[in-house]
């Protein structure tokens, strides 16, 4: 089933908010905020899926094929602009790494991280 986020800008940065079970999620960043989300719900056990990117009116943005891709990616900022990277921290943020430490017959977060040659966005639509 397809996890779907509400993503606005403000002031330079990018929000996006979700549910997924039970808890209300957001994360904020100046560029993809919805990686950053994707690697929430990884900690929290969201099973692979669909993110869906939606903006405050309910547009479709754009479209994750795989939440558990999109934890292993963010936005890197250069001279060359903005541009898709790997995400080189940990997957599980800090605060929440001894909560969510694997069980016996569990996946390792490390695991989780993309192969650089999968796809991970299926389609976008200019705002």
């Amino acid at each position: 089933m397809p996890v779907s986020c509400v993503t606005t800008s403000k002031n330079g940065l990018d929000m996006s908010i979700c549910e997924f079970a039970g808890k209300k999620l957001m994360a904020q960043s100046r560029h993809g905020s919805e990686f950053a989300l994707c690697r929430q719900l990884v900690a929290l056990g969201c099973p692979d899926g669909e993110l869906i990117v939606i903006d405050a009116t309910g547009k479709e943005l754009m479209r994750f094929a795989s939440i558990h891709q999109g934890a292993g990616l963010t936005i890197k900022e250069g001279q060359e602009g903005e541009r898709l990277a790997e995400f080189t921290g940990d997957l599980i943020p800090k605060r929440q790494e001894r909560e969510q430490q694997p069980k016996a017959g569990e996946i390792a977060t490390e695991r989780l991280r993309p192969a650089a040659s999968e796809p991970v966005l299926v389609s976008a639509r200019a705002a």
